[in-house]
């Protein structure tokens, strides 16, 4: 027989836990733009805005090529109806490895800054592909690569200030990648994976009640939107998962659950 509703929450118990914690009310009040503009700036004269950057200053740097000057193959011709309808979650792999420049636009399309202006409140404001909440950026994405042109395998960070990769473990990932995603086998044979993270001090200084963390939850959606859509155009595989062991991919990248951001 299908389940209830009450016999589905007691086995999502923590997540009924967030969802009741964070639903607004009838008389829930949200403040006017002016309102909300004035409370920040306030807020800023004493603590400033985090910034909309993450920098490994002390870690080796690769310069991407930049996708807005270098050709793409044609199938990047397509319409977006065609890619819509085209999409697809794909589970085997071709042996052949992606290109530098379909791994540079893959991740400026998705994740780069098409546009900086002046935020008074802090460093930056960043414009990108996907919206955000308070248009304040706070994913980050953390390439794993397998199997790409001109670039070591390992586990890198995605400078967006640098358009170029941060490495940060030289490790092989096909060692370990299949066990970190869950036992899925055919992972390993991708070319690249994409780590998703999010700096939640973003949020939480604009955003200081749990509520806010709804948006990072629908930040990521958006994202993974991007992702599906920019792969498929680029004529490459996409699929995403959500079946990983967060610890060991913490251990990777030299954080804890507790500091990872």
């Amino acid at each position: 027989t299908p389940a209830t509703n009450a016999e589905i929450w007691n086995d999502w118990d923590s997540a009924l836990n967030f969802y009741l914690a964070t639903r607004t009310r009838k008389q829930t009040s949200f403040a006017s733009l002016s309102e909300t503009n004035e409370a920040l700036t306030e807020k800023a004269e004493v603590r400033p805005q985090p910034s909309a950057y993450k920098d490994y200053d002390a870690h080796p740097f690769f310069q991407l090529p930049n996708p807005l000057v270098e050709e793409l193959e044609p199938k990047c011709a397509s319409s977006f109806l065609d890619i819509l309808l085209r999409r697809r979650s794909l589970r085997a792999f071709s042996a052949s490895p992606i290109s530098a420049i379909e791994l540079s636009a893959l991740l400026f399309y998705v994740w780069g800054a098409t546009g900086v202006q002046r935020n008074r409140l802090g460093d930056a404001f960043l414009r990108k592909t996907s919206p955000a909440g308070g248009s304040l950026h706070g994913a980050e994405v953390y390439p794993i690569l397998i199997n790409v042109d001109g670039y070591a395998s390992g586990l890198y960070h995605y400078s967006v200030r640098r358009h170029g990769l941060v490495l940060l473990s030289c490790q092989q990932p096909r060692s370990w990648i299949a066990e970190a995603c869950g036992d899925q086998p055919w992972i390993a044979d991708d070319a690249a994976l994409f780590l998703s993270t999010y700096n939640v001090k973003r949020l939480a200084w604009k955003y200081t009640y749990s509520r806010g963390f709804r948006t990072a939850l629908l930040d990521t959606g958006q994202l993974g939107r991007s992702v599906s859509m920019v792969a498929t155009c680029l004529g490459l595989a996409p699929f995403s998962t959500a079946a990983i062991r967060e610890l060991l991919f913490d251990e990777k990248r030299g954080t804890d659950v507790v500091s990872s951001r």
